[in-house]
């Protein structure tokens, strides 16, 4: 099964350090999630625990609900002070303000996450391109075609399948084991080699996002006033068309502090997307985005910051050094990520190495032709910009179940551009070889001879055990 679909809250993983890309990832990995069920393949039905939650539905209702208590806050009671209605204005603005702070926090806290989920008795099942959930009088019918990402967490009870629909809805399915819920995921089509997967990470937990919610709607509630007054200058200037009215917006420079807090405090209850596909990495913050091609990832990892290391983040290095962070609310949530990183990695690595050794192959070439193909077959500049990544062909080079022919012919393609380092690795991998030509013509790759005569008879022999 893809080592992306995992544990949310693992106790195993929490501590891990350093999590490699595919140049550490193991060939099975892509390969067994390449064997997952077919998407929508249709399955009984299965009675278990169950939610379904429309997030973005519940965030856009508690969205509108702060801003009509925020323009209560100040419209009702002076409406009311206008009536002559002192006392009732009073009281009036502190149920806006009550109205507003609990709304704010309802807001901050809409998007529901390992622990948080409300479970019910109910039943899923899979009908054609369709995820059918039933919970108690209420039943659902989600459209496996808007299925945007999928992942597990563990319950009380076992584990859930979670998927994540682009309409905004989110299903939780509680199976007994991890195993059946990737198996629910797999047949949903939310595997590794299914579809892009779209996750979402916060800087903070459930509780975090409560309390920068919470000081975010004070900050907002001090810079409204500020906001509306500009607004009228900006108005009375355009009226009046003259600059003369704009005078006093320099003294409200003095709020740009303030809407750097508020700024800040607004990417705290916001999510981060991360967008995995077979091409790259879309990172999608609340004011920044950015692509990273696979190709340009050389790392995945896990890292702490804040004070005692309270701030987890999945830093991803780039190449020449660059890397950039993404925000996790936890150490589980951070492991998700990584490992769907590391599967989509994977999947491309070893769709990668098959075009390659198809390229270094013969293929009943001359000879002649056929090494001049092989002496730009590796990029000399940049990262895979006329050719391919000399990491990878050195790795053919090493690999004991790659044919003879190949492995040298990557040795030929390597040792002009890696010097000293491809040259040593040469000879290490002729070395541990027990195939008495193999290793001589590694040897003389790596010494720089001539070895047309081993190639040509390397060439023959995997010719007639394939032929044979």
């Amino acid at each position: 099964m893809p080592r992306a679909l995992v544990r949310l809250d693992d106790p195993g993983l929490t501590s891990t350090d350093d999590h490699r890309g595919p140049r550490g990832a193991h060939p099975g990995d892509a390969a067994a999630a390449m064997s997952e069920d077919a998407p929508g393949a249709a399955s009984p039905e299965r009675r278990c625990k169950v939610e379904v939650q429309d997030a973005r539905r519940d965030k856009r209702l508690l969205g509108s609900v702060v801003v009509a208590s925020l323009v209560g806050t100040f419209a009702a009671p002076w409406g009311l002070a206008a009536l002559g209605m002192e006392t009732a204005s009073l009281f009036a603005a502190l149920i806006g303000l009550g109205s507003y702070f609990a709304s704010a926090l309802s807001f901050a806290g809409a998007d529901r996450g390992p622990g948080e989920r409300r479970l019910r008795d109910g039943s899923v099942t899979i009908e054609g391109e369709r995820l059918l959930i039933a919970e108690g009088a209420k039943e659902s019918s989600l459209p496996l075609a808007r299925l945007a990402g999928g992942w597990t967490e563990r319950t009380p009870n076992g584990h859930a399948a979670v998927l994540s629909f682009s309409d905004g809805r989110v299903a939780a399915v509680e199976q007994a084991s991890e195993e059946e819920a990737i198996d629910l995921l797999s047949r949903a089509g939310a595997g590794a080699q299914a579809r892009a997967v779209r996750m979402r990470t916060y800087r903070e937990d459930s509780s975090g996002r409560k309390i920068a919610g919470c000081l975010l709607a004070f900050f907002v509630l001090i810079l409204a006033p500020g906001a509306l007054a500009l607004l009228i200058l900006l108005f009375t200037a355009i009226a009046k068309w003259s600059l003369a009215p704009l005078v006093p917006m320099v003294a409200m420079g003095g709020l740009a502090p303030l809407l750097g807090v508020a700024a800040w405090l607004w990417s705290k209850v916001t999510p981060s997307w991360v967008h995995i596909g077979t091409d790259g990495v879309m990172v999608k913050s609340a004011f920044r985005r950015r692509f990273l091609p696979h190709r340009a990832i050389v790392q995945v990892a896990l890292t702490h910051g804040g004070v005692g290391g309270a701030y987890h983040f999945v830093k991803i290095g780039l190449q020449h050094g660059e890397s950039i962070t993404v925000p996790a609310a936890s150490p589980a949530e951070a492991t998700a990520l990584i490992e769907r990183i590391q599967a989509a990695q994977a999947a491309v690595a070893m769709q990668d190495r098959a075009r390659l050794l198809e390229v270094i192959a013969r293929n009943g070439r001359p000879l002649a032709e056929w090494k001049k193909a092989l002496g730009s077959l590796v990029a000399r500049t940049g990262y895979r910009t006329a050719g391919n990544d000399l990491e990878e062909v050195l790795r053919i080079v090493e690999d004991g179940s790659a044919p003879p022919e190949q492995r040298v012919a990557a040795a030929l393609a390597a040792r002009p551009h890696g010097g000293e380092a491809a040259e040593k690795r040469i000879r290490v991998a002729a070395e541990a070889s027990a195939e008495p030509k193999l290793r001589l013509a590694l040897e003389k790759v790596s010494a720089g001879e001539d070895e047309d005569d081993l190639l040509e008879e390397i060439g023959a022999g995997d010719a007639r055990k394939a032929a044979g």
